[in-house]
């Protein structure tokens, strides 16, 4: 009978907490009736778990034991529900402790050069410099939202229609010009 009373209980303050969560917000103004009521789905939950376990062990056990195997069953079930995401969180965690790696010796930068920035822009001085890097032969700014765009420089040539300068003598992926003003 107890059992069917708890859940009772927690059964519909965990509906009111749910459907009139304004409710909760003004029973946390006095402290207490904001805890009962932000802590009634929860309840619920465990008692129904624990009523779901007694019944299933309600046939091999009875009296006190089969409150106390329901009850580590209980528990034991929602202790490993959020062992995985536990586990994959100690993990990442882990991966951030790691020490810095150190190279043997200074890495050349060769090819196409990704720059993934946390702002919006374009071609700055970094990518300005890396771009007069021997062995450099473009650099691709990303930002956040995904947009990206290519710089190169261009050999000379005869500029044509679409032809425009962006910032230090740069070029756009699409754009293309006969002049470099960094060049010595």
């Amino acid at each position: 009978m107890w059992l069917k009373t708890y859940l009772i209980i927690t059964g519909i303050g965990a509906f009111v907490g749910l459907t009139m969560p304004w409710l909760v917000i003004i029973g946390s103004f006095l402290i207490i009736p904001g805890i009962i009521l932000a802590s009634m789905p929860t309840a619920f939950m465990y008692g129904v778990a624990f009523a779901l376990f007694r019944l299933l062990l309600g046939a091999f056990l009875s009296g006190v034991s089969l409150n106390v195997m329901s009850g580590a069953a209980t528990l034991a079930l929602f202790w490993t529900i959020p062992q995985p995401g536990l586990t994959w969180a100690r993990g990442m965690l882990a991966s951030l402790k790691e020490p810095d790696i150190q190279a043997s010796a200074p890495i050349a930068l060769k090819g196409d050069i990704l720059l993934a920035r946390p702002f919006e822009g374009r071609c700055d001085a970094l990518c300005a410099a890396l771009l007069k890097t021997p062995g450099v032969t473009s650099v691709r700014v990303q930002t956040p939202r995904g947009h990206s765009n290519t710089y190169r420089i261009v050999p000379d040539s005869t500029p044509g229609k679409r032809s425009t300068v962006i910032g230090h003598g740069l070029l756009e992926e699409w754009r293309y010009d006969a002049s470099d003003p960094l060049a010595p």
